[in-house]
């Protein structure tokens, strides 16, 4: 019965230590293999619930932070984050990165008001603040062990599709079905495709609440290279798809984009002097 496996739940974690919660977790991992195999649906579902929210408490009682506190507002998460990740220390932005990603774990397994959007956007935010701050200075050993970790694309080749960060631009790289064999017609068919897909990106991560919020400003496709002539798209025989690499300038105006970049992964296209040279 519900009620009783709340009471001994309670009765088990009273202590609130790491030895109470790996009780209670047995005791929950015999309660639901009774109520597995007399196909007690809503128990089941009902104690699998208390077993995520016993490992949220575990896993904030084993934490040097009260993830429970960092989760509940904004406010009290950015008051502990914010000095670390505005640092000049590299250091002290590896310490925001380690609070991110415990935020983000509790979050997942307790569904806390500040839910995993909100943290998987900020060490997006958090890991491009690294990359740049190893970019500018790789001499300590700590320093090493952050290589760049943006996404390395190539120009002459099919890559990962997504929405990412571009020095300052914003590129999306994806594939569609095209209507056209004209490729002019098929490059407007392409720009039109990546302005859903960035929209889309925008709107899922509560970066914009509509297409309507939006202007973009100059946008390009960047070619691929072959050894015969460049072309606008590549070929995906596995999908039977064209994919296109599109760039935006900028969204909105620069402030807008500024901000909207740092909670997208980077990528950098081979030599990234060269592709510059190029377009």
């Amino acid at each position: 019965k519900p009620n009783r496996i709340r009471l001994l739940y309670e009765d088990y974690t009273r202590e609130g230590t790491a030895e109470s919660y790996r009780k209670a977790d047995h005791m929950l991992a015999l309660a639901l293999k009774y109520a597995t195999e007399n196909n007690f649906t809503e128990a089941s579902a009902y104690i699998r619930r208390f077993q995520s929210s016993n490992e949220a408490q575990a896993f904030d009682a084993g934490s040097s932070y009260d993830l429970a506190e960092m989760t509940r507002s904004v406010r009290s998460f950015e008051k502990l984050f914010r000095p670390l990740f505005e640092s000049s220390d590299l250091e002290q932005i590896i310490k925001a990165e380690d609070l991110v990603r415990q935020c983000l774990k509790y979050a997942r397994l307790a569904q806390t008001p500040l839910d995993t959007t909100y943290f998987s956007q900020l060490l997006v935010a958090v890991t491009n603040a690294i990359s740049d701050k190893t970019k500018e200075d790789i001499n300590t050993v700590a320093q090493q062990q952050y290589a760049d970790k943006s996404l390395a694309a190539r120009l002459d080749t099919l890559n990962p599709c997504g929405v990412y960060k571009w020095q300052d631009k914003v590129v999306v790289i994806d594939e569609f079905l095209s209507a056209s064999s004209f490729e002019n017609v098929r490059k407007g068919e392409a720009i039109l495709h990546a302005d859903n897909v960035l929209v889309n990106y925008l709107k899922s991560n509560k970066l914009c609440k509509s297409a309507e919020d939006l202007k973009f400003g100059y946008v390009y496709i960047i070619p691929y290279r072959s050894n015969s002539k460049n072309t606008s798209f590549f070929f995906n025989a596995g999908t039977q798809k064209w994919q296109y690499i599109v760039c935006y300038t900028s969204i909105i105006d620069e402030a807008y984009t500024r901000e909207v970049i740092m909670f997208m992964p980077a990528v950098v296209f081979g030599s990234d002097n060269e592709t510059v040279r190029n377009f």
